[in-house]
């Protein structure tokens, strides 16, 4: 497993606050040179820790329709299915999982004529595929990239005490040392943003 350090989160989590701030910007946000930055950068990139790009609002340029689709799908059919998924333009990712479904992706649809469209065309002539079913999101309650948050999420259930014990509490703690690393780089994301 890759090592990422504190300085490594910090630039992680200004970039997924605005992907398109300058190495100089979040060198004057952290307190660092410029250059530290941009190899920092680069780094976490040719590693493959990150990648920064462009995320369309799918409803914005014409695909309102937003669907998770799970597939159950013959087991000796299943590589075959998978590959052909990945095939479909109208899905952005394909995944192979456990559980009674084994197939789970994400599809993008300019209407319901699309998507029935492409429910008879494409997925009906796969052979293998024993039951399909669509998920509509109706409403995204939250969409979020914060990485560091996710990968310490685990400290803030060891920081509070079990269940009926003296002193516990509903909801999570704010005194781990990742809520505070975090509270300060949002800090200073916002002060960054502030108007001069």
């Amino acid at each position: 497993m890759h090592q990422i350090d504190e300085l490594d989160e910090q630039i992680i989590s200004l970039l997924e606050a605005d992907g398109r701030r300058s190495a100089a910007e979040i060198a004057r946000v952290l307190g660092t040179t410029r250059g530290k930055i941009h190899r920092r950068v680069e780094r976490l990139v040719d590693e493959e820790l990150i990648t920064i790009r462009a995320f369309a609002i799918s409803r914005n340029i014409g695909l309102p329709v937003h669907l998770f689709f799970t597939f159950r799908v013959a087991f000796e059919q299943l590589a075959k299915v998978a590959q052909a998924a990945t095939t479909f333009k109208e899905l952005r990712w394909v995944a192979v999982t456990s559980g009674r479904s084994n197939i789970l992706a994400e599809g993008y649809f300019s209407s319901n004529q699309h998507l029935h469209a492409f429910v008879t065309r494409r997925l009906a002539p796969l052979p293998g595929i024993l039951e399909v079913e669509t998920l509509n999101v109706l409403s995204l309650e939250k969409f979020a990239f914060d990485w560091t948050a996710i990968r310490h999420a685990s400290e803030d259930y060891e920081a509070q005490p079990s269940p009926g014990s003296d002193g516990a509490r509903n909801g999570v703690t704010e005194s781990t040392p990742t809520a505070s690393r975090l509270r300060q780089a949002h800090e200073a994301m916002a002060m960054v943003q502030e108007p001069a």
